[in-house]
């Protein structure tokens, strides 16, 4: 019999199953990672564990896991004194083998040992078969059964031990003998998860054994034995074959595991069994659903035999084979039958005989050892004396679908169908059986999962009379559709909206026809019909209300009259506009209210407010009330509309309670509400007002309504104490009192005249009016006085005038005299307050005098606060606290802080002063008022510095990089690790010290350049002052000191600066010099800032070029001190430019500027990168006695210092340059850092100068005595 392709590779109808290119069995040659010096001669496989035994005893276990550990065993005695090993027997955990050698000896040897233990009981058995426990895995064997080759049972318990005295064995017992020879195989399970419950399947060669009963219980775990009493009560069933010939081949063989189940559970249910004789292999299930020996019967009869010559009768070519030929081996996988015939492997489906593979896999003369199968793992294996095969298992139930769909077995067909189209084929055909067979319930069911046309389907039973079948079939198919399908969901919900009406008004009308027959009695079927159809109609729309159309859903219950179905459904899909309009329109307010008490949505509340307002009140307020979120402006139009037809009390009114509630409870502050609850209180037909005024009373000062409709509405319908209210919260108290004491209301006219505590005079006029009311009205004059000593601000005078002209004096005498008193009293006080101003001026008059008498000091040195330049170079102010300015500086400060009305008039005394516009006296008085105005407080610290507090460090205007000044300085500092800078001191001493003021002139970072391009000149306000050697003027002035150089009228007319007449005796032997042809935009603060560090007596000469001259000459404060000869301004010789360090280098080392320079000695050489630092107590002048130093300079990038901030000596740098040439020495090859750079050069130079004894002496340098 050929393999069939199609239960083995594909399935039938086409229906594509998987990877078609990939066979269900393949053989795969296993290849060690190891030599084996002998023959194999049995095997085991379990757990993943592979164990070997070799001819020469040895014994190999792999952990297939971890391939690379095998352990090496070897038997405890040589192969010729027990023999070669001939089987072995491996419990399913791998945890227990069982060695048995050809002499009859007998090992045991545990997982975590490698030292094979003697059976000694055991001795001289020949085992043919082992039944494991059930109950494994355990660190023994428990009771185990032994087969053996004389037909022999044997119960045995095996424990490991390491005494050498103990027998592994704890007790061995023979439990029966069959006559038949060898026992071929051997099975226990427990029944049913009970332990004691026990089946035992023994096979010879010609007989099946099926064994079950109770097993015994010993004292203690392995004391004796448990299966005696199976054997010796229990019958076994026997299934027999006729007996071939004694070498035909015998097996006993289990399926293993099922993938899904969990690692040592429970007893696998109907685990199918195979046994091996000479007629074929007979295969079935062992069968858990019952216990006794009927079970065997059951197990017996649902197996079956599988021919020997179907097997072995036919190879891949489909030619016949000799029939004669036996299976030499069997094992079962989960669905077929594994056998080795000669070298071949053939497989056979086990549900239907057929063959789905048959492959040669040994050559001529290849013997094998069996086949193994790995019990836990689902592995399947082929072992022969030289190879190992493993028998690869793919997709093995792909196939099963399809059989059990032939047998009609369609549950479990779509338990093993894989893919949609199979399990829609195997739908179809289920369905196709059902609806033959009659059962259109059930065939809907599974319609409604298949790819059967629906218009098939759906005809099918409306051809049939099917209703229900059709309406299952249609909720059926309505879960398959996805939410994609719009359309077609929307249909089927529909059509099935129709199908439920129609359902339920068929059964309706079945009860009404069957009460009319038979009595109410008789309906109790129908009823509990309708009732479930109605209840599945529900739960449908619960769940498809997204599939459905209100409007047609609306039509089509419509049209059936189903009003509580139509109900359900606008509940359902939450239309509750169509169940309030339903039950309005019907006028049912009690079941609109109920569904208005589910609502969420507030426009419902809006719409259906008015004439639920009107026809339920008080339950609609009290729904309103639940929900907090509505707006109450909106809810206004009802209560108003209401109110208009209310005709009870205000305590009944409905309107009224919800709107408290939103203003009290809610604390809605809407001007619409207030109105609308004052339109109400006013309305309302009742006389009193004590509501409405106790509500205004509550708003307070700040009411939420509107004052102005609140008081029409209030004189409209004559509220006249709430008119009094309003008009006081709207702060008209007169007419608030008057309005009162029209009504003769005059204790609230009085409570409100002493309203206006801030404003005495409206209160007296207040109580004036409430006078004249009470003196008019009163019968006795005293009692009208009593009562208007309520108010303090009522005098005796003022009352006089409302009394009648027939009062007698007598009647106030009192008083009258209490106010004279009074007067008495205050004419003394302003007395006594007039002397205390007289002796106050007096005291004034002296501090002024005081005043002309204050001077203060000016040392030569100090500086303006504003600018920082020296401070005697112009005019300027000092104030008592020692701060002092220039009256520029001063005045522009000042103009930016003061406000508009004193700048404008600073700036118009200007104008006046500077244009001539007064003079003489009037000239005199404008100066000092203008000098009043600028200097009358210190702009640092007086109010002016106060009202600055809030001004951040950087302004919008200022550039933030400004201050990046001193990270450039803190970076410069960093350059140095602290042991070289220690170095640097030791070797010259003196610059420590110079450290104070030398800082740095290497190139500052981007932050330093930004900063110091920033343009400092700043035009002044006043007019600049032009130098004159004129007597230096100081006077006070308003508490500040103005020293001037000329008078302050002739400055504001435009004099030029003035200059002070302090000598300065400039120095001859030193100067500072820049070298510079760029206009950078920082030269100016540079140049200032030397010459303000250095002092008047060092002269500075910068070179340069003339356009470069003339562009910072514009600043006013360098012009200045270029026009004082104190910055020197020298040009550059023609076509001199600096485009790099070199060019620089070159002209530093040419003979130009050191005879240029003559006759200083000492050059300070300086550029636009260097500053000094001001706050050092030291000074460049404690340097002069170097010849040459500067700022230090790093050892990777020279030696000596850097010439940038550098003073030198001019003569010897003649000297050098007449001794040596720079060009030659940079240029030279190879020529080192320290010639490269003039400062490097020089201070290489001047060393050598220093040391040659003809250069006519030593050179002074840091580290050297001069």
């Amino acid at each position: 019999m050929a393999p069939d392709a199609n239960d083995g590779f594909a399935a039938a109808n086409n229906v594509q199953l998987g990877d078609e290119s990939l066979p269900i069995f393949d053989i795969e040659p296993v290849q060690l990672q190891f030599s084996i010096a002998a023959d194999f001669v049995a095997a085991q496989v379990a757990n993943n564990v592979l164990v070997l035994a070799l001819s020469n005893g040895r014994i190999l276990r792999i952990d297939l896991n971890k391939p690379e550990d095998i352990d090496d065993i070897d038997l405890p005695k040589r192969v010729s004194e027990v023999g070669v090993i001939s089987r072995m027997f491996l419990d399913p955990t791998a945890s227990h083998l069982l060695i048995c050698t050809s002499l009859g000896e007998n090992y045991y040897l545990h997982m975590q040992s490698r030292q094979p233990r003697p059976l000694s009981r055991l001795r001289g058995v020949s085992i043919e078969s082992v039944a494991w426990s059930p109950s494994l895995p355990t660190s023994t064997t428990r009771e185990i059964l032994i087969g053996a080759s004389d037909g022999n049972i044997y119960e045995t318990f095996i424990e490991p031990s390491a005494e050498f005295y103990r027998k592994e064995e704890k007790y061995l017992k023979g439990l029966h003998k069959l006559p038949d020879g060898p026992i071929t195989g051997l099975w226990v399970d427990n029944m049913g998860g009970k332990a004691d419950i026990r089946r035992i399947v023994i096979c010879t060669q010609s007989r099946l054994f099926h064994l079950v009963g109770r097993a015994g219980r010993s004292g203690q775990e392995g004391s004796g034995s448990i299966y005696s009493r199976l054997f010796d009560a229990g019958q076994p069933v026997i299934h027999e074959v006729s007996r071939g010939p004694s070498a035909a081949p015998s097996a006993l063989a289990m399926s293993p595991d099922p993938p899904d189940i969990a690692l040592y559970g429970d007893a696998v249910p109907d685990r199918p069994f195979a046994w091996l004789s000479s007629q074929g292999v007979y295969h079935g299930k062992l069968l858990i659903s019952s216990g006794g020996n009927d079970l065997g019967n059951k197990v017996y009869c649902e197996a079956k035999m599988l021919p020997r010559s179907q097997i072995v009768s036919a190879d891949v070519s489909g030619k016949r084979k000799n029939s004669t030929e036996f299976i030499d081996a069997m094992v079962l996988t989960q669905w077929h039958i594994v056998s080795l015939v000669g070298g071949r492997i053939i497989v056979a489906n086990r549900l239907t005989g057929s063959l789905v593979y048959d492959q040669v896999i040994l050559e001529q003369g290849q013997k094998a050892l069996g086949l193994y199968v790995d019990q836990q793992k689902n592995t399947f294996w082929l072992f022969t004396s030289q190879d190992i095969f493993e028998i690869v298992v793919r997709d093995e139930d792909r196939d099963i679908w399809q059989i059990m769909l032939q047998r009609q077995q369609f549950d479990t067909a779509l338990q093993y169908a894989h893919t949609l189209a199979q399990k829609d084929a195997v739908a179809t055909a289920s369905g196709d059986y059902l609806a033959e067979k009659g059962l259109f319930i059930e065939a809907a069911g599974v319609y409604g999962k298949s790819s059967k046309p629906f218009e098939d389907v759906a005809l099918s039973f409306i051809d049939n009379g099917q209703v229900d079948a059709l309406r299952k079939y249609l909720l059926t198919k309505l879960t398959t559709y996805k939410k994609s399908n719009v359309m077609q969901r929307m249909m089927v919900a529909t059509w099935l909206v129709e199908v439920f009406m129609a359902k339920l008004n068929s059964l309706e009308d079945t009860i009404a026809v069957e009460a009319e027959a038979a009595g109410d009695g008789h309906t109790t079927q129908s009823q509990q019909q309708l009732s479930a159809v109605r209840e599945e109609f529900r739960n449908f729309v619960e769940k498809h209300r997204s599939d459905l159309d209100r409007k047609t859903v609306y039509d089509v219950v419509s049209s059936h009259a189903r009003e509580e179905e139509l109900l359900f459904f606008a509940n359902a899909v939450n239309d509750y506009n169509y169940e309030l309009s339903y039950w309005v329109q019907r006028e049912r307010w009690t079941e609109a209210l109920n569904v208005l008490k589910k609502q969420t949505d507030s426009d419902v509340f809006y719409r259906y407010s008015n004439v639920l307002m009107t026809h339920a009140a008080n339950e609609l307020v009290e729904i309103l009330m639940r929900h907090a979120k509505l707006e109450p402006r909106k809810i206004i139009p009802a209560l108003l509309d209401y109110n208009r037809n209310f005709s009870g009390t205000l305590s009944q009114n409905q309107a009224l309670r919800y709107l408290q509630y939103v203003i009290n409870q809610l604390q809605s502050t809407d001007a619409a509400v207030h109105n609308t609850l004052i339109s109400i209180y006013a309305s309302h037909e009742s006389k009193t007002e004590s509501g409405l005024l106790a509500y205004l009373e509550s708003q307070g000062d700040e009411p939420n309504f509107d004052p102005d409709f609140a008081l029409r509405l209030c004189i409209q319908h004559k509220r006249t104490l709430s008119c009094v209210h309003i008009y006081t919260n709207m702060g008209q108290y007169v007419q608030a009192v008057d309005l009162a004491l029209s009504h003769d209301e005059i204790e609230y006219a009085s409570i409100i005249a002493d309203r206006p505590i801030s404003n005495p005079s409206l209160r007296k006029k207040l109580w004036l009016a409430v006078a004249r009311k009470v003196i008019s009205r009163s019968n006795g004059i005293k009692t009208a006085i009593e009562f208007l000593k309520r108010c303090e601000l009522l005098k005796i005078e003022d009352l006089i005038p409302f009394f009648p002209d027939f009062v007698v004096i007598d009647d106030f005498k009192e008083e009258i005299c209490a106010a004279l008193e009074d007067y008495s009293h205050n004419i003394d006080a302003l007395k006594k307050e007039m002397d205390e101003s007289s002796q106050t001026a007096a005291n004034i008059k002296i501090d002024i005098a005081a005043l002309d008498h204050r001077y203060a000091i000016v040392e030569p040195g100090e500086k303006c606060y504003v600018c920082g330049l020296p401070l005697l170079s112009r005019q300027f102010f000092v104030f008592p606290c020692q701060h002092a300015f220039h009256s520029d500086c001063l005045g522009r400060k000042v103009l930016e802080q003061v406000g508009v009305s004193k700048s404008r008039r600073i700036k118009e005394c200007q104008v006046s002063i500077s244009k001539g516009l007064v003079s003489g006296a009037q000239k005199d008085a404008m100066v000092a008022e203008l000098d009043a105005l600028v200097a009358s407080a210190c702009i640092l610290c007086s109010d002016y510095a106060i009202k600055r507090i809030d001004e951040p460090f950087i302004g919008p205007d200022d550039d933030v990089h400004e201050w990046a000044l001193l990270r450039a300085w803190g970076r410069w500092l960093e350059a140095f690790h602290y042991s070289e800078l220690e170095i640097l001191v030791d070797t010259y001493g003196s610059l420590k010290s110079s450290l104070s003021i030398i800082i740095c002139d290497t190139p500052m970072n981007e932050y330093a350049e930004d900063y110091l391009s920033t343009d400092f000149s700043i035009a002044p306000i006043f007019p600049e002052a032009i130098p004159e050697n004129e007597d230096t003027n100081t006077s006070v002035l308003d508490g500040s000191m103005a020293a001037e150089t000329a008078s302050y009228t002739e400055r504001l007319e435009g004099a030029t600066p003035v200059v002070t007449s302090v000598a300065i005796k400039k120095h001859t032997d030193r100067v500072a010099v820049i070298v510079e042809n760029r206009p950078l935009a920082n030269l100016v603060p540079i140049l200032l800032h030397f010459h303000s560090v250095l002092g008047p007596e060092w002269p500075i000469i910068f070179y340069t070029t003339e356009k470069t001259a003339n562009t910072l000459l514009s600043s006013a404060p360098l012009s200045r001190v270029v026009a004082s000869s104190e910055i020197e301004i020298r040009y550059l010789p023609a076509n001199t430019t600096f485009e790099s360090h070199v060019s620089v280098s070159v002209f530093l080392t040419s003979a130009f500027i050191w005879t240029d320079l003559a006759p200083y000695l000492k050059i300070l050489l300086f550029q636009a990168d260097s500053i000094l630092c001001s706050a050092s107590p030291a000074h460049v002048d404690a340097f002069l006695d170097y010849d040459f130093i500067g700022a230090p300079i790093r050892k990777q990038f020279g030696t000596g210092f850097n010439g940038g901030l550098s003073l030198r000596n001019r003569e010897l740098a003649l000297k050098v340059l007449e001794r040596w040439d720079f060009g030659v020495d940079s240029q030279a090859d190879g020529a080192p850092t320290e010639l490269r750079f003039e400062d490097q050069w020089f201070y290489t130079r001047l060393r050598e100068l220093s040391e040659d004894v003809e250069s006519g002496g030593g050179v002074g340098h840091p580290g050297q005595s001069p």
